[in-house]
């Protein structure tokens, strides 16, 4: 009995993760378009049975719990393990980087060879959470997210005065009770 039980776990989770894997948006940044949720749907703050909204909304709280923050130190916690080595990967090739153009000719082949199946590949677009900057965000303005479907979400974020706005297509996998960032497309806005 508890063999089997273990069984269905691993076989359910399996299939979860790759599920998730399917390309949220386009890799061309010029092209990223996100299927929104019009205002029809439903936003965090009135409903409190979408388990994966409210996790979300719950990862901008800030220490004092008074506005919405977002704090560096918590992003590898958040995300899978894989989608966290990709963001890694994406940054190393196309964030500030010292390559010789040998050098990334090199990194960006083996980029499109480890990550093709399982992501749409970045191409210059911002590759961590959110667009979340180089520090804290310990002031942000505000925080919306509404479900798209399944486990993905839509998330707004004015980090405030003279910051930008971001939207993100975040898909979500569960993981011990709680949720865990297995892929996060993110566009600024003007």
């Amino acid at each position: 009995m508890k063999g089997s039980l273990y069984t269905f776990l691993f076989v359910f989770l399996a299939c979860s993760c790759k599920q998730n894997n399917a390309p949220v948006a386009s890799a061309n940044a010029q092209s990223v378009k996100f299927n929104i949720p019009d205002s029809s749907k439903t936003d965090v703050a009135s409903d409190t049975t979408d388990l994966g909204a409210i996790w979300l909304k719950s990862i901008f709280q800030c220490k004092d719990a008074s506005t919405y923050c977002f704090y560096l130190g918590k992003e590898k916690k958040l995300c899978t393990r894989r989608f966290y080595h990709f963001m890694e990967d994406s940054e190393a090739i196309f964030g500030a980087s010292n390559l010789t153009d040998k050098e990334y000719d090199s990194a960006v082949k083996k980029y499109k060879a480890k990550w093709t199946k399982i992501y749409p590949l970045r191409d210059g677009q911002e590759p961590w959470l959110f667009g979340r900057g180089n520090d804290d965000a310990e002031s942000i303005k505000e925080v919306r997210v509404k479900k798209i479907s399944g486990e993905k979400y839509y998330v707004y974020v004015d980090f405030g005065f003279a910051n930008p706005k971001t939207e993100s297509e975040v898909t979500l996998v569960p993981f011990e009770k709680k949720y865990k960032i297995d892929y996060c497309q993110t566009k600024f806005l003007d």
